[in-house]
């Protein structure tokens, strides 16, 4: 039975054992050796008839590290202490390869998995091979930066890596072909990292992440990080790139994007589905790269963690060398009391972006001393803020702000729990910019947008909102009811 492994004790007339070897199976002309593990496996080189063997696991019998093996008389492939395995008695060609190499794990390179022992280069050995990690599942412990290069590669199943934050290095990065994180020679695209958790522990230096995206696009991730500075850290052109149920909860930023330039660092076309980003100690997103989307996220409790001191918002939209949208549709935010923030979305100076949230639900927090949107100043001349559907709660205004050139305010059929209007807190500055609000059984808007081009002049003499908030001449306002969709 070729399926079947056999003992083998040979006696003599007298009954004495001549010979005894368990584990030996006989297919056809091929004989199976079995050995414990690779490093018996090394001692034995294959011969014609005995061309396959089987180790039981890497260091002992039952570790999980157990393969399957050819002999090639005729390979000199480079020793990698899994799937290539050269006997210690061959100088020239002779290796026992592995059978299936489509799909791996890293215990069979080496890595036990035990949280205790460093298992990175073994690790490192298993990704350099481009083929799929799957399963094999333990706690990692890393001392040194991962990182993946080859497009398609999966990894699936692999259960924790634990690293140290205090190193000031990411543990895996995407996109890069060495240790020190060179951009790989080509962009990595159709990565996937599911079902992996990625802690950090110690101090949480500036470098450490638990993702940096160096060189990919179209990659997907399913990932667990905590406890570094960065959970995503943007470290190069990396776009169009997916995070499904992402949990990014208690490092130092959720995700970490200051830069925002397509020639060097964007994440632009990355879209997070689900998932919580939360518990950070500043904000939980920390964006310049234009045209990223989150749909479904639950946003909440940034800037409270470790030595948070509350003067953070949930999200910073930064400046950047393009402009673009960012939208969140379907999302939960709410920003906890004790923060001294006074938005949970903030727009950054001279930032040029369209901000679009659609549906989902926002909460100041029992304070009621926070904006949903606060257009820092000074604010671009370009820049927008559109919400539609959105139910906001303990607020004191969707919007906070002085807009002016080309920008734009615009709130649809959305819900506070509280009669609130632009009005009464954001300030129309010079040029032709423009408030809407369809709200609840009125609307408004104002005037200027098709009679006047607002000037300096006016801006200085006749201010369109006084310090009490009282309304000025170029507001429009209805107490009509609304019947379906107005044009301005």
């Amino acid at each position: 039975d070729d399926a079947v492994s056999y003992r083998i004790i040979l006696k003599n007339s007298a009954g004495v054992t001549q010979f005894d070897k368990d584990r030996i199976a006989s297919i056809g002309s091929t004989q199976v050796q079995s050995f414990n593990s690779i490093a018996a496996l090394r001692l034995r080189s294959g011969t014609t008839i005995a061309n396959a063997a089987k180790t039981l696991g890497y260091y002992a019998a039952g570790d999980g590290g157990g393969n399957s093996f050819y002999w090639d008389s005729t390979s000199t492939a480079t020793d990698n202490a899994g799937t290539v395995i050269k006997p210690t008695s061959v100088s020239g060609a002779g290796r026992w390869l592995a059978i299936n190499i489509d799909n791996i794990n890293v215990k069979q390179f080496g890595a036990k998995g035990d949280g205790i022992t460093n298992d990175a280069d073994a690790i490192q050995q298993a990704l350099n091979t481009g083929k799929d990690l799957i399963g094999g599942s333990g706690n990692y412990v890393i001392n040194k930066s991962l990182y993946i290069k080859t497009p398609g590669q999966k990894i699936i199943g692999l259960g924790r890596i634990s690293m140290s934050a205090a190193l000031g290095k990411p543990a895996i990065m995407v996109g890069a072909k060495d240790e020190a994180g060179t951009k790989s020679d080509e962009q990595v695209w159709r990565v996937k990292i599911d079902g992996l958790e990625i802690y950090g522990s110690g101090t949480r230096t500036a470098g450490s992440a638990g993702i940096s995206l160096v060189s990919c696009s179209q990659c997907d991730f399913g990932v667990d990080i905590r406890l570094f500075h960065a959970g995503v850290r943007v470290d190069g052109v990396c776009i169009a790139n997916a995070f499904y149920q992402p949990t990014i909860i208690q490092n130092t930023y959720g995700l970490y994007d200051p830069s925002g330039n397509p020639l060097t660092s964007d994440i632009q076309a990355t879209v997070f589905l689900g998932g919580r980003i939360e518990s950070n100690e500043r904000e939980g997103l920390y964006i310049a790269s234009p045209n990223l989307k989150f749909v479904g996220c639950v946003i909440e409790g940034n800037g409270l963690f470790g030595g948070g001191d509350g003067s953070t918002p949930e999200v910073t939209i930064l400046a950047s060398a393009t402009s673009g949208s960012i939208s969140f549709s379907e999302c939960y935010m709410e920003s906890l009391s004790g923060k001294s923030a006074d938005s949970i979305i903030s727009i950054a100076p001279s930032a040029s972006k369209l901000v679009f949230i659609t549906g989902g639900t926002y909460f100041g927090s029992n304070d009621k001393n926070k904006f949903l949107v606060k257009i820092q100043p000074t604010a671009s001349t370009v820049v927008g803020v559109m919400l539609s559907n959105v139910a906001m709660s303990s607020c004191i205004n969707y919007v906070s702000g002085v807009i002016s050139g080309n920008s734009r305010v615009c709130v649809v059929n959305s819900f506070p729990d509280a009669d609130v209007a632009l009005k009464t807190n954001v300030t129309v500055g010079i040029g032709l910019p423009m408030i809407q609000q369809i709200d609840r059984t009125y609307w408004y808007t104002n005037q200027n947008v098709a009679i006047e081009k607002v000037t300096a002049d006016v801006e200085l003499v006749a201010p369109l909102v006084t310090s009490t908030g009282t309304v000025n001449t170029p507001y429009v306002v209805s107490t009509s009811t609304v019947f379906g969709a107005t044009m301005f």
